[in-house]
């Protein structure tokens, strides 16, 4: 027997990503309590330095103080009030309308689910419309960072520079720009 009731108007089953405690959330503030979720995510990925975890906190902080006044932009991704990715981005101050994306990370668990590519796209939005044209980032060249770069050229970012034993011996930095429309 078919339902009289057209589908739009038929209820929905829930799943669980459609609960909206499990909704991620974006927002821009900075927030004292982030310093703890941002060093849990970066704990959690086990890729980054020690003192590369002290310079996202420095940047967060400055953020904490300077608000807007601070060139270091960030958005925030939440879920259930924790912060579980976060993505920190800002101008480079010496050129026409090129921005750094310096800090992208996801809670290590919740990688995989799309986290990381919706706060790209925000970013992105949020820097075209600053009239920003090319975004750089800035990544190493070990091999535990494969899956990063291809999360990079998954997202349209392309190499363009290799700078042999940056951030130590034989750990190249590795340059991606992205042209934005």
């Amino acid at each position: 027997m078919k339902s009289s009731t057209p589908p739009s108007r038929q209820p929905r089953k829930a799943s669980a990503s459609a609960n909206a405690e499990d909704r991620i959330t974006l927002r821009t503030g900075a927030r004292v309590r982030d310093r703890s979720d941002l060093k849990k995510i970066l704990l959690s990925t086990q890729l980054f330095y020690p003192y590369e975890m002290d310079v996202a906190i420095d940047l967060l902080n400055d953020q904490i103080k300077w608000k807007e006044e601070s060139i270091f932009s960030f958005i925030f991704a939440d879920r259930n009030r924790e912060c579980v990715g976060y993505v920190c981005y800002g101008p480079i101050l010496t050129t026409d309308n090129r921005y750094d994306m310096y800090w992208i990370a996801v809670r290590k668990d919740l990688q995989g689910q799309g986290i990381g590519k919706i706060l790209v796209n925000e970013t992105e939005k949020r820097i075209s419309g600053r009239k920003g044209r090319h975004i750089y980032v800035e990544t190493s060249s070990r091999e535990d960072y494969e899956p990063t770069r291809a999360f990079y050229r998954r997202n349209g970012y392309a190499e363009v520079a290799r700078v042999p034993h940056y951030y130590k011996d034989n750990d190249d930095m590795i340059i991606l720009m992205k042209t934005l429309p």
